[in-house]
C-alpha cells in the first residue's frame, strides 16, 4: 500500500517554483553587480598605479638635472602602459634661500581628473 492519502500531491507548487527562481534572480544580479563594481576597481587602480610610475619618473628627471631649476610651470607628455600621460610641473621658491618647491600632476590625456600628484623640496647650490 502507498504511503501517499488519494489527492495528496508530491513536489512544488508553482508558487513555491516562482519564489525559488526570484531568488536566484536576485542572488545573481548581486553577484553580476559585485563583479562589475570589481573589474572598475581594478582598472582604476591599475590607472592611479600607472599616473604614480609617470609623475616618479618626471620627478626623477628634475631631480638628476644638474642643471638650475627653472621656475614655473611646464607641461610634457609621455606614453606608459600603452596610454598616453600629460604631466604638469610646477616649480616654485620656497620661504627658504636656496630651496625650490617641485610639484609633478599627472592625468590621462583626455581627461581634466589628476591621477597622481607629488610634491618634494630641492636644494641648489648657490
Amino acid at each position: 500500500m502507498s504511503n501517499f492519502r488519494k489527492g495528496q500531491q508530491t513536489g512544488f507548487t508553482l508558487v513555491e517554483t516562482l519564489i525559488a527562481l526570484f531568488v536566484m534572480a536576485i542572488a545573481t544580479g548581486s553577484i553580476l553587480v559585485l563583479i562589475g563594481q570589481n573589474t572598475r576597481f581594478g582598472a582604476d587602480s591599475q590607472e592611479r598605479v600607472l599616473a604614480a610610475i609617470v609623475a616618479d619618473n618626471v620627478m626623477v628627471e628634475i631631480l638628476a638635472n644638474p642643471n638650475p631649476l627653472i621656475r614655473g610651470e611646464d607641461d610634457g607628455s609621455v606614453l606608459l602602459g600603452e596610454r598616453s600621460w600629460l604631466y604638469t610641473t610646477l616649480i616654485n621658491d620656497t620661504s627658504l634661500e636656496g630651496v625650490a618647491l617641485i610639484t609633478v600632476s599627472v592625468r590621462k590625456e583626455g581627461s581634466t581628473q589628476i591621477r597622481s600628484e607629488i610634491s618634494t623640496l630641492k636644494m641648489e647650490r648657490p
